[in-house]
Formats: structure tokens, C-alpha cells, sequence
């Protein structure tokens, strides 16, 4: 199955690359080949993947337990607490490489915080639907269509949303044009370009978000390496425009987004049993305003996956540091030193499968630093779960 969306520890960056650090690449921009790629084989090169049948699809059920340490990222008054968690999970293809392609996906969780109140429950969904057509000539052309909702704790390091409180309540849906042609065998390149509309509740920061990519692609033996371009522009109903210190400017704010980022990923042994995958980002925001929300960022993220038999077991970790050109630590101190983050995130998961049940474990933490105190804290969290997949 997909690996599973990793909604939580550092979310809020679908603009800043949603949970980077937590397979990125399947947040709400994931693309119809990405979800394909990831659910037939992590790494896989077109020559190993069978021919899918007319239609294939599944839908999987998790439930767990578990404990989170400072669940609403907090850097003075830390809040743990014991947890449930139910996730429910959806896919329907239809692939025809030659023709044409056809996708639905569903994504829904929702996590019950015991020690917290009823209302600070967690809840996110996803969906995607997809159509692709090929031309053996001309490449493909398709469409997708996104939604997405999510309510839950906000970690508010390399955001653009400013908010005043700790919850985030936000629904955006929208959709792609895309573009793909292969060359040769190991070669593809891919191009989109679309908009969304988002709106969150307790917050100005309504936006249009208006998306275009290009990727290239190349397959070697045992490897895939993808580079892509990503422009994203942010044009915000009523969110003041500010100063490079925070004074107010007439009018509303605009911020425009450029992504450069290359993966790689390989396996060491012929037979596959180990996956590795090697992600750099890089990340320029401008504003239209005197730079306040200006920032220059970087990530690497490092993945290791290992199979065998009916074990599966993941590794990963990622490092990413993010300064504001203009923007004080303190308004109030004009000799103050500009702002700054760092973010390191780790996760482990085993998992034991066996017909159609899967029984997991996992671990994850975060250490965000800043010179602003408020962005300090840290979050450590464990589940023990169980699932199943009707075929």
C-alpha cells in the first residue's frame, strides 16, 4: 500500500514542501505518477513493474496507540498525552500505459488525544482523482482534481501562515493540467501548472495559490534520479502587507515561492531488498511587501528502507534551516539580529506483515531551534498499531 501520508511534525509546509522529511512527495501536489510509483515498488524502474490489470485497487484500515510528548509544539509549557489513531486509506486504478490512465485516492485519519479535551482532536483528509490520455507520438495529457482538509496542532516553523493560535483549520481544493513525454526508454519529462483556492477559519490568510512544475526523470539500472523546478504564488485576500521590520504597508500581500529539487534513489542489492532514497531542496520566498516575509531555505532528507520476507523496516532523517534576509527576531529591538530556524526530524518504522494484516511500530522526533524562543521545542512520539487491506 501507499506509504501512509505523514500529516503531522512539520505539516504546515505544503508551501514550504509538505512534511519534507516524511515521504514529501505524497502530500496534496503529489502527482498521479508519484502515488503510482511509491505503491508498486518504492525505486522500481518501469522494466521491473508488471503490467497492471484492467482495474486494481484496495482500501486499508489502521488502528493504534501511542504517546506524544509536547503535542501542541510547544517551548515553555509542553502538553504530552496518550493517543488513539485511526487511519483509512483508498485506492482505485485504472492503467493502460499505451491509452490512457485513471486514478481515485482517499486519504482520512483522525488522532484522540486522551489527556487533552474532545475538541482538540486531530482530524486530516485527502483526495485525489486523475485522468491521463497517451499519444505514442505527442506524449500524455491529463487533469487532476485535489481536496484537502486538515484540523489538527500547528507547528508553525517555515510557514507563511501567521496565526495567533495553536490549531489550524484549513480546506483547499483545486487541480493540474499535466504534461508528459518519454524519450527512450529511461527518460520523461513531466509539466503542470494549475491553481487552488484555501481558506482557513480564524485567520486572514485566505489565499488563490497558483501552482506550475517541470521535471525531468532518468532510469538507470538500479536508480532514479528527478530534478524539478516548482514555482508557487500566493495571492492572499486580506493579509497586511509589512515592512522588512513588521510596519504596515496599503494593501494586500502577495508571495511568490521557487523550489529547486533533486532526488535520487537506489538499491544496493539486485534482489531490492534495500531502498535508499536521497532528497535536496531548495526553497526562495519573496514577498511584494518590504521582505518581511522573505526567507531562503534548504532541506536534505535521507530514507532507508529495508525488506525481508515479511519484515519491513524504515529509516529517516532530515535537516533543514531556513533564514530571513530583513525580518527581527524582535520588532521591538532594532539591533536585534535578523530571524532564523533549524529543523532536524527522525523517524523509525518496522512493520510485520502476514496475509492481509500488518502489525507496526514507530518512533519520531523533532528539535526545532531558532533564535526566537517561541520557535524552540521539541517533540518526541511513539504507536504501536495494527492494520488490514481489503483487496
Amino acid at each position: 500500500m501507499i506509504r501512509r501520508l505523514i500529516l503531522l511534525g512539520g505539516l504546515l509546509s505544503w508551501h514550504a514542501a509538505l512534511a519534507e522529511d516524511q515521504e514529501s512527495d505524497y502530500g496534496p501536489e503529489a502527482t498521479a505518477e508519484d502515488l503510482l510509483d511509491m505503491w508498486l515498488n518504492p525505486g522500481a524502474t518501469t522494466q521491473d513493474q508488471e503490467p497492471a490489470s484492467k482495474w486494481e485497487g484496495d482500501t486499508s484500515l489502521n488502528l493504534g496507540i501511542g504517546y506524544k510528548e509536547n503535542v501542541q509544539f510547544s517551548a515553555f509549557n509542553p502538553r504530552n498525552s496518550t493517543f488513539s489513531m485511526a487511519e483509512v486509506e483508498g485506492f482505485l486504478f485504472n492503467l493502460h500505459p499505451e491509452i490512457n490512465e485513471f486514478y481515485v485516492y482517499a486519504f482520512a485519519d483522525q488522532h484522540h488525544y486522551f489527556d487533552l479535551k474532545r475538541g482538540e482532536d486531530e482530524q486530516t483528509f485527502t483526495g485525489q482523482a486523475g485522468y491521463k490520455r497517451h499519444h505514442h507520438r505527442f506524449g500524455s495529457v491529463g487533469s487532476e482534481v485535489h481536496l484537502f482538509y486538515i484540523d489538527q496542532f500547528f507547528d508553525a516553523a517555515f510557514s507563511e501562515i501567521e496565526l495567533n493560535a495553536i490549531r489550524l483549520k484549513q480546506y483547499e481544493i483545486g487541480g493540474v493540467l499535466t504534461y508528459g513525454r518519454r524519450f527512450g526508454e529511461r527518460t520523461t519529462l513531466g509539466a503542470e501548472a494549475g491553481g487552488f483556492r484555501s481558506q482557513l477559519s480564524d485567520s486572514p490568510d485566505d489565499y488563490d495559490r497558483g501552482l506550475t512544475r517541470l521535471d525531468l526523470k532518468y532510469v538507470f539500472d538500479r536508480a532514479t534520479v528527478k530534478a524539478e523546478l516548482q514555482r508557487g504564488n500566493y495571492d492572499y485576500d486580506n493579509r497586511l502587507r509589512r515592512e522588512a521590520r513588521g510596519g504596515r504597508l496599503d494593501g494586500s500581500t502577495d508571495i511568490r515561492s521557487d523550489q529547486a529539487r533533486i532526488t535520487t534513489s537506489w538499491h544496493w542489492d539486485t534482489k531490492k531488498a534495500f531502498y535508499n532514497r536521497l532528497q535536496g531542496t531548495r526553497r526562495q520566498v519573496d514577498d511584494n511587501g518590504g521582505g518581511y516575509y522573505n526567507y531562503n531555505s534548504w532541506q536534505i532528507l535521507y530514507r532507508l528502507q529495508h525488506r525481508r520476507g515479511p519484515w519491513t523496516s524504515s529509516l529517516s532523517a532530515s535537516y533543514r534551516e531556513a533564514d530571513y534576509g530583513s525580518r527581527p527576531v524582535n520588532i521591538f529591538n532594532l539591533d536585534n539580529e535578523v530571524l532564523y530556524r533549524r529543523v532536524f526530524r527522525g523517524r523509525l518504522r518496522i512493520e510485520r506483515a502476514w496475509e492481509n494484516w500488518t502489525a507496526f511500530a514507530e518512533t519520531s522526533w523533532e528539535d526545532t531551534t531558532s533564535n526566537d524562543p517561541l520557535d524552540t521545542y521539541q517533540q518526541l512520539a511513539a504507536l504501536l498499531g495494527i492494520g488490514y487491506t481489503f483487496d
